[in-house]
């Protein structure tokens, strides 16, 4: 799907002598920056993946992009496998320009902005935030057979003024010598000013151009510094800070993926999530206390008293995606009681842990009471709602896993009666249906008598291994130290998987051996904190988690080695990934039960659904 990008008539560009920034050669530009500090971290984050196709509307940081210049002027296409070409077929002016737009982890109509000294959202204390130190570009190739001397490659920061005007912010360029001179490709890097404002968009552009004039842009990259921490703190750093900026502030709604505009795809049981997360991250010091619980208040004060329950009269359950900062439900969704019961336990989890200064919580378990459970209770089991049009869906949650548990509690708790629960295997065998915590990580004999801690390891080391096993082995996904299986969009962006090793309906998903989804080791960092470490590192060295990276899956091909990497950023799956790491820290785990066990229909639930032995 292709998204025009709006940008601002040439004349506004500011002058090349003025606050631009030269290309410097890596001598220079070592000299030009600071001495990293040895308590630092320096990551390389793409921005622009020449590997996608031009029409795609979603970067590597998960945000948005565009291509701008007249289409008659000015033209974007592949150049092989590793680059885009701008190339000008005519000027009807004295020069022409164009090139391509990419917004920092949002849309770009959105005009969300970043502090390029702090890119995380302000809620992550200072002392945790990563700052862009400089901008890299890769230029495959360039040509100009009679162009004007001063024809050069520019690159701008902008932001937005209140009027929704582009303001550039830092300008950088390579001019006609450094363009055309060999050999290709290289790399030109240009220093980021420590004094540079809130840009949200990066825009590149063949600027000052003639007919027949052309460049070859491969991948952009911004070196970013994260000051050194342990890794599971660090981890769920990188996840926090992909997931809020997914967050809409000003609605309290979390967007299904940061490249959907504000309002189109809310996802309510994220939203719910990541009220919960704050919380937690709050107890690990990563978080300003006084802004996480403002945050957690305006997420209880959407979903209680914004978005809507329904379908009336039936019932009065919670949609799985809304619209328009959580005022309606997307015309596309159930209404869930699924999403409804985790949603819930969620937020009262997150009320609970912060006192509740707001007094929601009673608010929240009087809207659980006030759900007819005993009319979704058939044969032994919960169903899973109504449809669009309000009918019943006949499906129930039946199979084993965290989701037909995670409801039957939430049921219990809302005085619905007690349900059953097929015995193991989970239906697909996907990762997050055995790790994802609903609202707290199943690890106890449960009232079917099954052991969660046992079969939670045993699946995690069947997750392990699978790509040494003889019949799914790929050398290269287990040399790196890549696994894990579970739900997740396809590598290429064409579907979304239940990718699973096989269970009671499904057999095995997993890409034919080759896909691995990254969110499954924050889930198994508790139980499997080496392996989970071990993975984070990988991902690291690869570029697929960075501060403005955070693949949602990966395809590596056994024979050929080649990488296919979906960049989309899935509150659902940053969730998952972010509330694991955190739950690492048995602290905060003890606390999060505590926190629980103090919500009287909660901790009766969990005596139901867990016996004290």
């Amino acid at each position: 799907m292709f998204r025009a990008a709006s940008i601002q008539p040439r004349a506004s560009h500011p002058s090349l002598t003025a606050g631009v920034w030269r290309c410097l050669p890596w001598a220079a530009l070592a000299l030009a920056m600071p001495l990293a500090s040895a308590r630092e971290r320096t990551y390389f984050c793409l921005v622009h993946d020449p590997r996608s196709p031009v029409e795609y509307y979603a970067n590597a940081t998960g945000g948005g992009r565009g291509l701008f210049g007249g289409t008659d002027e000015v033209a974007v296409t592949r150049a092989g496998e590793a680059a885009w070409r701008v190339s000008v077929r005519a000027s009807k002016g004295e020069w022409a320009y164009g090139g391509f737009i990419n917004a920092v982890t949002r849309a770009v109509e959105d005009q969300v902005m970043v502090n390029p000294n702090a890119l995380w959202h302000p809620m992550i204390l200072k002392e945790f935030q990563p700052r862009l130190k400089s901008i890299r570009v890769e230029l495959a190739g360039a040509r100009s057979p009679a162009g004007r001397a001063d024809l050069h490659l520019r690159l701008e920061l902008k932001g937005w003024d209140k009027n929704g005007a582009q303001v550039p912010v830092q300008a950088f360029a390579a001019d006609r010598a450094t363009l055309l001179n060999g050999p290709h490709p290289k790399k030109l890097s240009f220093p980021v000013d420590a004094m540079t404002g809130p840009a949200g968009a990066l825009i590149v552009m063949l600027d000052n151009a003639a007919a027949g004039d052309e460049a070859e842009i491969g991948a952009i990259e911004w070196e970013v510094a994260l000051g050194e921490t342990p890794l599971p703190r660090r981890a769920a750093l990188l996840g926090l800070g992909a997931l809020l900026a997914n967050w809409d502030s000003s609605s309290g709604m979390a967007q299904d993926r940061g490249s959907f505009p504000a309002g189109i795809y809310e996802n309510l049981t994220a939203t719910a999530k990541l009220a919960k997360i704050i919380a937690l991250a709050a107890r690990e010091g990563i978080v300003d206390e006084t802004a996480g619980k403002a945050a957690i208040e305006k997420i209880a004060a959407t979903l209680l008293d914004v978005v809507p329950r329904g379908p009336q009269p039936s019932n009065r359950l919670w949609p799985h995606f809304t619209r328009n900062g959580g005022t309606a439900r997307h015309e596309g969704s159930e209404w869930s009681s699924g999403d409804t019961a985790y949603a819930v336990a969620d937020l009262a989890l997150a009320l609970a842990l912060t006192g509740d200064t707001q007094r929601r919580l009673p608010q929240l378990m009087e809207m659980l009471r006030g759900i007819n459970w005993h009319k979704l209770h058939d044969r032994g089991f919960y169903l899973h709602g109504y449809d669009r049009d309000g009918k019943i869906i006949p499906h129930r949650w039946q199979g084993f896993g965290v989701e037909t548990l995670g409801v039957n509690l939430a049921a219990l708790a809302g005085g619905g009666p007690p349900a059953e629960m097929l015995p193991p295997p989970t239906d697909d065998g996907s990762g997050f249906n055995m790790h994802a915590a609903y609202p707290l990580p199943f690890a106890a004999v449960d009232c079917h008598g099954n052991d969660w801690r046992r079969l939670r390891l045993e699946e995690i080391r069947a997750q392990t291994g699978w790509h040494r096993q003889t019949a799914r082995a790929n050398a290269r996904l287990a040399d790196a130290h890549l696994f894990g299986l579970s739900a997740a969009e396809t590598p290429d962006g064409q579907n979304y998987m239940a990718y699973g090793i096989g269970g009671r309906l499904d057999g095995t998903r997993d890409g034919g051996g080759s896909v691995v989804t990254p969110h499954y080791c924050g889930m198994v960092a508790a139980l499997a904190p080496e392996d989970a470490a071990r993975m984070v590192e990988s991902l690291e060295a690869r570029g697929w988690l960075t501060p403005l990276n955070s693949a949602d899956s990966v395809e590596i091909d056994p024979v050929t080695g080649r990488e296919t990497v979906n960049w989309m950023k899935g509150s659902w799956n940053l969730a998952l990934f972010t509330e694991g790491w955190l739950f690492a820290n048995p602290d905060i785990l003890s606390a999060a039960n505590e926190a629980l066990r103090s919500i009287p229909e909660f901790a009766r639930a969990w005596d139901l659904c867990f016996p004290p032995r």
